[in-house]
């Protein structure tokens, strides 16, 4: 078929910029820890993403991690307050490519979080 042009490249698969992708990852824990833990491993790695690499052969992947402490703060980073559409978000309006979050955590699990986001 056809081949997507660069503006669907960076709309499906985060930012092109020269040398590489930038995927944007919202990470969600309780734990400050496991906040870290995940916010290191994947600045370090882009290995996550080796099938859109055979996609976009010869790019790099570059993770831009938004780490924060509950569902409550992920739905402020993205814009959504419970039981209400999408506004304007609170704190600044990242794109998000993938949403990493804990299931249990107190206010607002993992699962209604995702729930809310959908």
């Amino acid at each position: 078929g056809r081949k997507p042009s660069m503006e669907e490249e960076e709309e499906s698969h985060g930012s092109m910029f020269e040398g590489g992708v930038e995927v944007r990852v919202l990470v969600v824990d309780d734990s400050p820890v496991d906040r870290r833990v995940v916010e290191g491993l994947l600045k370090r790695s882009g290995s996550m993403f080796q099938d859109l690499q055979s996609m976009i052969p010869q790019t790099s992947y570059f993770h831009a991690v938004i780490a924060v402490d509950s569902g409550k703060r992920a739905m402020e980073v993205l814009g959504l307050t419970e039981g209400k559409e999408a506004e304007q978000p609170t704190v600044y309006d990242p794109k998000i490519d993938i949403i990493l979050t804990d299931y249990c955590m107190p206010e607002m699990t993992g699962y209604d979080l995702l729930k809310a986001v959908k």
